[in-house]
């Protein structure tokens, strides 16, 4: 009896373990499935930081996981973590993940930071081409990007969207916002493209790029950026709808510097000076150098009839920026109204040297840069026309 007694607890024993084991296991399964749900619902609605949160727990449950390891990597891009995303892609190629899906990241990670311009045209050609690739979207949220800021750098520069190398870019990009449109029918993913026309609207007609960012924030109000672009756009047109906007965005990022000095700016327009004041001395306070803020400031000091208060910040910010044109005019003016009328003098002339070598650069920049465009057109018309002809 007491050996079959002895034998019978070493069996209780490890049913007891096993069955603690497999409730283990089995609560790690459902943790695993919960923390990838949410993963996959923040990344529907484009919160790709609050993905990444839910990824790395799952990756603790499930680290040899390369399909795992390339959403990480995926994720990580998406939000700009490219740290994260080359070390998750390092991880996925020792785990015999596809070589294909991980050069296609790290090429689209080369444009988002900058240092692969070539690519860019040819993966849209690629897209508008075959749009039926299943890379295609992951592809078209990258170059969409990256070509919307060269046609912004183009409009700076002087060159027209209408016509010519900088107008064929824009109406390609456009497609492939409509592309991106129609494959991506999600409210996130639709304020996205809504957001992208929006800014190349902006560039030739203000009223459709509004349009554009109610039409986003409608299918998205959380999107910060159109939120914040809509505000900048209204700020000459409709101070207090932006303020609004602005306060909104303040509410969900309360440090956010841009938010904070397009908001003092707008409370300064609205003639509301304790406000304006108040949110650029916060600013200054953090940062006792940052030039726009110490101009603003000196703006807001300046309308409000405080003239030797208003150069002294304006001064600051000379300090730190002495070449900055604007500076110099808004200190000229300062200096005037304080009856210092030889000091004001001084920086009304360097406003005028500094606003007339600026102008002469530009001009010559503007006629570099389109000397650049129409030679990657020409070089691009000679590939095409190089190119193998398909049987």
């Amino acid at each position: 009896m007491k050996r079959g007694g002895v034998k019978l607890k070493a069996v209780l024993v490890v049913l007891v373990v096993a069955g603690a084991y497999a409730a283990y296991r089995g609560y790690e399964l459902v943790s695993f499935r919960q923390a990838l749900r949410a993963a996959e619902a923040a990344i529907e609605r484009r919160d790709f930081k609050t993905a990444g949160t839910h990824l790395e727990k799952c990756l603790t449950l499930q680290p040899q996981d390369p399909a795992l390891r390339l959403l990480a990597a995926r994720t990580a891009r998406r939000r700009s973590d490219f740290e994260t995303a080359r070390r998750e892609l390092k991880t996925f190629a020792q785990l015999n993940g596809s070589e294909a899906e991980r050069r296609l990241e790290l090429q689209l990670i080369d444009i988002q930071v900058g240092i692969d311009r070539a690519a860019t045209d040819r993966l849209l050609e690629s897209c508008l081409a075959d749009p039926r690739k299943p890379e295609t979207d992951l592809i078209l949220e990258v170059v969409i990007a990256d070509e919307v800021k060269n046609l912004e750098l183009a409009y700076n520069s002087g060159m027209t969207l209408v016509e010519g190398p900088a107008g064929a870019l824009r109406e390609k990009t456009e497609k492939a916002i409509a592309l991106w449109m129609e494959h991506r029918p999600g409210a996130a993913d639709r304020a996205q493209g809504s957001y992208w026309r929006g800014r190349i609207r902006a560039l030739l007609s203000p009223q459709a790029a509004l349009e554009d960012y109610r039409a986003a924030l409608a299918a998205d109000p959380d999107h910060f950026d159109a939120r914040l672009h809509l505000a900048a756009a209204l700020g000459e047109t409709d101070p207090r709808e932006a303020a609004e906007h602005l306060e909104r965005l303040r509410l969900r990022e309360p440090n956010h510097e841009p938010v904070r000095l397009l908001l003092a700016y707008t409370r300064r327009s609205l003639g509301q000076l304790t406000e304006a004041q108040r949110l650029l001395d916060e600013i200054l306070a953090a940062n006792p150098k940052h030039p726009a803020a110490l101009v603003e400031r000196g703006k807001t000091a300046l309308d409000a009839g405080r003239f030797e208060e208003s150069a002294e910040f304006l001064q600051r910010a000379l300090a730190v920026a002495p070449n900055e044109p604007f500076i110099h005019l808004a200190l000229s003016r300062a200096l005037h109204l304080a009856g210092r009328e030889a000091e004001a003098k001084v920086h009304q002339q360097r406003y005028s040297e500094i606003e007339s070598e600026r102008l002469r650069s530009e001009r010559l920049r503007s006629d570099e840069e389109r000397a650049a465009w129409r030679k990657r057109l020409e070089m691009e018309l000679i590939r095409k026309e190089t190119a193998p002809k398909n049987p």
